[in-house]
C-alpha cells in the first residue's frame, strides 16, 4: 500500500474480471492485523472482481457501520489484534 493522503492509503492492481480475492489488512505483521466482526483469525475479506465501465472497480473500505446486517468486507476497519496506535482510513482499489 502507498499513501494517498492524511490517514488514508491505496493499492492498485491489475486483476482478469472474475477472480476471486481475500484481503486482509496488517500493520506488518500477524500480531498487528485487524481483528473483528467477521473478520477475526483466519478470515479474511473477499472481494469478486468485477470491471466497471472505464474497466476499475474502486474498492473502498470505508464504511463505519459497524454490526449492521450484511458482509464485514467493506467496512472500515474497527479493531486491530493489538492495541491502536494511531486511527486511519483506507481505500482499496483493483484496477484492470
Amino acid at each position: 500500500m502507498t499513501p494517498a493522503g492524511d490517514r488514508l492509503w491505496e493499492f492498485s492492481a491489475t486483476l482478469r474480471e472474475g477472480t476471486p480475492l481475500l484481503y486482509k489488512y496488517t500493520r506488518g505483521s500477524w500480531e498487528t492485523v485487524e481483528q473483528w466482526g467477521a473478520i477475526s483469525g483466519f478470515d479474511n475479506r473477499s472481494l469478486a472482481v468485477v470491471n466497471g465501465p472505464d474497466g476499475s472497480k474502486p474498492v473502498e473500505d470505508t464504511a463505519t457501520n459497524w454490526g449492521a446486517e450484511g458482509p464485514d468486507d467493506h467496512r472500515a476497519i474497527q479493531f486491530w489484534r493489538d492495541p491502536l496506535v494511531a486511527p486511519y482510513m483506507w481505500r482499496f482499489a483493483v484496477t484492470e
